[in-house]
């Protein structure tokens, strides 16, 4: 009998230490397994929201028309060749009848380009692109030449306009434009004078 009760005490003993030492760190463990299932199921759901919004926005630009697409690239273009702004600019004053003066790239302006659009971002664009143009004609002629920078294929802003009286009895005008970017050149751009 006390053999029996002696083995029974070592066989309770010894689940005891097989629940403490084996069942309760292996209990611990799937649980810690089931914790990180359920977060992993959790940020899962999450990036598939995230995918399922930029999947809505790829498809709602993919439905833009490529006409539109083209047209939107032209009007505000990736960069600014301050070159060939002067030549248009130039270009634009010989149609409008008007003796231009001087054609120079003032910079770049960051700055001008948040504070005139008041949501811009600074860091991301679009950038302004600042030229000044002093040009001489007829109050007619000025005026179309202001009208032929509206109507021109890229943004061209009049943001300062200055008139005076010219020499015989013609206007003259000093304008400073603004055109704009997405992006920012590679290079900086300092002042040119053409």
């Amino acid at each position: 009998m006390i053999n029996g009760l002696f083995v029974q005490l070592m066989m309770f003993a010894t689940a005891i230490g097989l629940a403490f030492f084996y069942v309760k760190p292996t209990l611990t463990s799937i649980g810690t397994i089931q914790d990180s299932i359920l977060e992993y199921q959790t940020e899962k759901q999450k990036v598939t929201a995230v995918n399922d919004l930029l999947a809505g926005h790829v498809s709602t630009i993919n439905e833009i028309p490529a006409d539109s697409m083209r047209l939107l690239t032209t009007f505000i273009p990736d960069t600014v060749n301050d070159v060939a702004v002067v030549r248009d600019i130039y270009y634009i004053g010989e149609e409008a009848g008007v003796e231009l003066g001087e054609i120079e790239f003032s910079g770049l302006d960051q700055q001008q380009a948040s504070a005139a659009e008041g949501l811009l971002e600074k860091e991301t664009g679009p950038y302004a692109y600042n030229f000044s143009v002093k040009a001489e004609g007829s109050y007619y002629d000025i005026k179309r030449l202001l009208s032929l920078f509206e109507s021109n294929k890229y943004p061209l802003e009049v943001t300062e306009l200055e008139f005076q009286n010219g020499e015989e009895g013609d206007l003259s005008a000093n304008i400073s434009l603004t055109t704009y970017a997405h992006t920012k050149p590679l290079t900086d751009l300092s002042a040119n004078q053409f």
